[in-house]
């Protein structure tokens, strides 16, 4: 038997640029696949990427939506 909650898990930081630095900094695969482009297409889509991010900025603060998936089971 196995149960799955959603769970709302937003991150809360100061502006869109330290959610991009976390993920640049956390090895995301988003990461990984950049790489595979040249510095001026990288930093390319790294703006568009922040632009479209900025949507998530209110009241001083960066609110980027994410929701975990807790699932419990017992044998």
């Amino acid at each position: 038997n196995v149960v799955t909650t959603r769970l709302s898990a937003p991150f809360v930081l100061p502006s869109v640029r330290a959610y991009t630095d976390f993920v640049r900094s956390s090895g995301a695969p988003l990461v990984a696949l950049l790489s595979r482009q040249d510095d001026a297409s990288r930093a390319e889509a790294w703006t568009a990427i922040e632009t479209e991010l900025s949507t998530f900025f209110t009241d001083g603060k960066w609110r980027g939506p994410n929701e975990l998936l807790l699932a419990t089971g017992v044998a």
